[in-house]
């Protein structure tokens, strides 16, 4: 569930391409979207999404990146709530956030069609907690104005470390489940459009 956070962290990446060029870049939250999953009963695995997806990376590689947490759909209204409720707590914190620096130089030279890997390092802040995070992106240039940013496989959050353990457990609790794994896979398509 917690996934779902730092997913929304590494999509961040995807801003890298961006770098190579002088003005600012901006996330296309029409065409980016953070994707993460559950499983509960031990062998059964959902995936969840967030599309409310914003962001940008300025002239000197400061990327930000915000993934509204309210634009979560798990497919099932009530279970929609509960994670918002309980695991998100969306009304205390409406926003789960990524910051980090990239390094222009690495992407100046990134032509359009190609495509580059790039291990990005930053802040995920979800729920109000705050954990420092590193994942493989792919950064492609699909035009001179615009780029995509992908995690390279998925990344693995661990939802204790963002505190989100007591949420999950009461969500367990509520839909009478035996478990729900700590350990969420996170991936994440972002594209950006230089402004």
């Amino acid at each position: 569930m917690h996934t779902t956070l730092k997913t929304l962290v590494l999509a961040t990446a995807l801003t890298l391409p961006l770098a190579a060029q002088a003005g600012t870049w901006t996330i296309d939250g029409d065409q980016s979207v953070v994707t993460f999953g559950s499983v509960k009963q031990t062998t059964t695995g959902e995936a969840h999404t967030f599309s409310g997806v914003s962001g940008e990376v300025d002239a000197a590689g400061k990327a930000t990146l915000s993934v509204d947490v309210k634009s979560l759909e798990t497919n099932i209204d009530i279970r929609n709530e509960r994670m918002l409720k309980y695991v998100l707590e969306s009304e205390k914190h409406p926003a789960a956030t990524f910051a980090g620096q990239l390094d222009m130089d690495a992407l100046k030279d990134l032509k359009t069609g190609a495509l580059m890997t790039y291990d990005l390092e930053g802040t995920l802040t979800i729920a109000g907690t705050a954990v420092d995070v590193e994942a493989p992106v792919v950064v492609t240039r699909l035009a001179s104005d615009k780029v995509m940013v992908a995690s390279d496989g998925f990344v693995m959050l661990d939802a204790d470390e963002f505190n989100l353990a007591p949420g999950i457990e009461k969500l367990r609790e509520l839909a009478s489940l035996d478990s729900i794994d700590l350990a969420v896979p996170l991936s994440f398509r972002l594209v950006y459009n230089e402004k």
